[in-house]
C-alpha cells in the first residue's frame, strides 16, 4: 500500500467505531454512568482536565521510580545469580514461577496494603519489570561464549575482569530485551 495512503484504513476503523458508540447510545439509550455519549466524555474531561492531569502525572512519576529500580535493582540481582551457581539454582526457578504470576492479580492486594496512590503504582510497576530484567539478564551473564572465556582466562583474567569486561557487556542485549517486556 501506498505510504501517502496508509493513514485511511486506520481512520475508517476509527470513523467506525465512533459510529457504532453513538448508534449504541441512541438505540438503547442508555444512561450516561452505564455508557456516556463521545460528546459527555469529552465535557468530562475538560471539566475535570487538572484532576485528570495531576493523576497522569503522578502514575507517570510512580511508573518512571518503579521501572527504573526494577531495572537497577534486576540488574544487581541478575549479577548475583550469575556470579553464584548454588544462588542461581536456588533462585532461579522461583524467579522464573514468580515471572508468571498475572500482576493484574496483585493490584488489588497492593492497593489494599498500601492504599492507592503513589507507592502502589511504583511497587506494581517494579512487580511488572523486575522479574524479565533478572531472568533475561542472568541468561545474557550466564551464555557468554566458552571461547570468549578461554580468551580471558588465557589472558589471566580474574573473576571481577571476567564479569564486567564479558559478561556484562555481552548480556546488554538480554538486559534490553528484559526491559523491553
Amino acid at each position: 500500500m501506498d505510504r501517502r495512503l496508509r493513514w485511511i484504513p486506520p481512520l475508517v476503523i476509527g470513523a467506525a467505531l465512533f459510529a457504532c458508540w453513538v448508534g449504541i447510545k441512541a438505540i438503547w439509550d442508555l444512561p450516561a454512568y452505564i455508557l456516556p455519549s463521545p460528546g459527555e466524555v469529552l465535557g468530562a474531561a475538560v471539566a475535570e482536565r487538572f484532576t485528570l492531569f495531576a493523576a497522569a502525572r503522578d502514575t507517570f512519576t510512580g511508573a518512571l521510580i518503579g521501572f527504573l529500580a526494577a531495572g537497577t535493582v534486576g540488574f544487581l540481582m541478575a549479577l548475583v545469580l550469575a556470579s553464584s551457581n548454588w544462588l542461581r539454582t536456588a533462585l532461579h526457578p522461583w524467579i522464573i514461577f514468580l515471572q508468571m504470576i498475572p500482576v493484574i492479580i496483585l493490584v488489588p492486594i497492593f492497593v489494599l496494603w498500601f492504599g492507592p496512590g503513589l507507592v502502589s503504582v511504583i511497587l506494581i510497576t517494579f512487580m511488572i519489570s523486575f522479574f524479565p530484567v533478572v531472568a533475561n539478564t542472568t541468561q545474557g551473564l550466564i551464555s557468554v561464549r566458552e571461547n570468549h572465556l578461554d580468551l580471558f582466562r588465557m589472558g589471566g583474567a580474574g573473576p571481577l575482569q571476567e564479569m564486567f569486561l564479558l559478561r556484562v557487556p555481552a548480556s546488554l542485549p538480554y538486559f534490553f530485551t528484559g526491559l523491553k517486556i
